[in-house]
């Protein structure tokens, strides 16, 4: 290709909608040449379908200050079906369409899963108050939350039997995306977020979350991958932005959820600097003054304090499963403050209800690697590919343990009367582990973390979640409580 250089005034035309002028100038002869196009009617044909705007910063500033306003917990009281003394959790963990399969077979589980709470006859998906998610299972957390009970009606075919995997690739290599592509203010991210927004979630944004008034509150989680700490998509974390999600995408949400290091490039939201009607949490405040530096509180503390860095003005946000591939950390977090003298939203839910129930859905697989039977040693894609993922599921077995350690620590500090009430703490984690079946277990594990897998795999997905769930023992032990 020769090295032929746009005009001046045109090269400035370009720069100013943040184009690699030269290289989109080249691109554009190469093409005209073959095609016999004129370079000016293509460059302005690429403007009319691509715009000048295109940018990953998509959130907006505040115009001000509250602290109380936006999608926080706190704004979604409970519906008529949903009481306020049973407080349900969900946790959904990462894992592609295996993740999003698994967990929505566990929704519909709990669908028909019949309760009695306060001599009133429900189904316990109704008390269902939280669910915190990650990669896909945000796929399936969003949707609930954004459709409720219409998730029953169409997400098999829109999502669990759809081709996404087809769809971004055939956006990817279209002509529109090539050229937007060739410039520095457009990447894979956009392709990945902008397609899942239309194709799923229809546009919507957290205030239209908001405006459903209906629990559960979603909580999507990704990983700032400059702190290497969990991001969470709820107001609470955008304050510490100076931003404003209630005009974020949620499609664009679970896209940063799911944004795969090496195959997608990170989200990159603007952190802008704050006015002066800012206030740091009170618990956050309470943390770092008392500096207990070994507290879970004082760390997250320390976190907002970085975003008020002056130099740090984005936020580079990958998938969720770097920090946390269960979507337990914010629960965990919640309930470490509740135990510490701290004035922490979750202490107040917690003395509000008599029971705390949290069900794990766990899709973690176990990929196949033929290399170890082999002499030879792995590629150096395998062996990144293993030490990458090796620490993850070490993390998230660690987790687990934690967990329930940290819910039998609850009970006894309600028995010890620590709470203004009684309270009841139970864990339920669900994984393959728990198939008896060796045939089906390996089977299950052995799915390829994807977007796209065979509907007979969705469906076993789907049953299998069903058929652990209701032969957990802890979680038969707590129906005959709830009946």
């Amino acid at each position: 290709m020769k090295n032929i250089q746009p005009s001046l005034p045109l090269r400035r035309s370009l720069a100013s909608c943040e184009v690699d002028a030269v290289r989109l100038w080249q691109s554009l002869h190469a093409i005209s040449r073959e095609y016999e196009i004129n370079k000016l009617a293509l460059l302005f044909a690429i403007i009319f379908v691509t715009g000048c705007a295109s940018s990953p910063v998509a959130n907006d500033r505040l115009a001000h200050f509250d602290g109380t306003t936006g999608y926080r917990i706190d704004n979604i009281p409970p519906a008529n079906d949903n009481s306020n003394g049973l407080f349900v959790v969900l946790t959904f963990s990462g894992g592609g369409t295996r993740a999003a399969a698994f967990s929505y077979g566990a929704l519909e589980t709990l669908r028909d899963t019949e309760i009695v709470w306060k001599g009133e006859r429900r189904k316990l998906l109704d008390e269902v108050d939280v669910i915190s998610a990650v990669s896909g299972g945000s796929v399936t957390a969003a949707y609930y939350g954004l459709y409720g009970d219409h998730i029953f009606e169409d997400f098999k075919d829109r999502v669990l039997y759809a081709n996404f995997q087809k769809s971004f690739l055939s956006q990817m290599f279209s002509w529109s995306t090539y050229f937007r592509l060739s410039t520095p203010s457009y990447t894979r991210m956009n392709v990945i977020a902008e397609t899942m927004s239309e194709d799923v979630f229809d546009r919507q944004t957290f205030g239209d979350l908001l405006r459903r008034e209906q629990r559960p509150f979603i909580i999507i989680n990704a990983t700032d991958i400059a702190l290497g700490s969990r991001f969470g998509f709820t107001q609470n974390d955008f304050d510490h932005l100076y931003s404003d999600l209630s005009t974020f995408e949620v499609g664009h949400a679970v896209a940063a959820s799911a944004a795969v290091p090496g195959v997608v490039t990170p989200m990159i939201l603007q952190n802008f600097e704050r006015g002066a009607d800012y206030v740091m949490p009170p618990w956050a405040a309470q943390a770092i003054e008392r500096r207990d530096v070994s507290s879970v509180s004082y760390k997250q503390a320390r976190t907002l304090e970085r975003y008020g860095e002056a130099e740090r003005r984005y936020v580079h946000l990958s998938d969720g499963g770097l920090s946390d591939n269960l979507g337990l950390l914010p629960i965990i977090q919640g309930l470490l403050q509740a135990e510490e003298p701290l004035e922490s939203p979750m202490r107040d839910t917690i003395d509000q209800t008599e029971r705390v129930i949290i069900i794990t859905v766990n899709a973690k697989g176990d990929a196949a690697r033929p290399w170890q039977y082999k002499e030879r040693p792995p590629s150096l894609l395998n062996t990144i590919f293993a030490a990458s993922t090796a620490p993850l599921g070490n993390h998230t077995d660690t987790e687990i343990m934690y967990m329930q350690l940290l819910v039998n620590s609850l009970k006894r500090d309600a028995q010890d009367g620590d709470f203004n009430g009684p309270i009841d703490f139970e864990f339920i984690e669900i994984s393959f582990d728990h198939i008896e079946d060796a045939t089906q277990r390996d089977r299950l594990k052995s799915l390829p973390t994807s977007l796209k897998l065979p509907d007979e795999d969705v469906d076993l997905l789907r049953q299998s979640a069903r058929e652990i769930l209701n032969e957990h023992p802890v979680f038969q032990r707590l129906l005959k409580t709830l009946r």
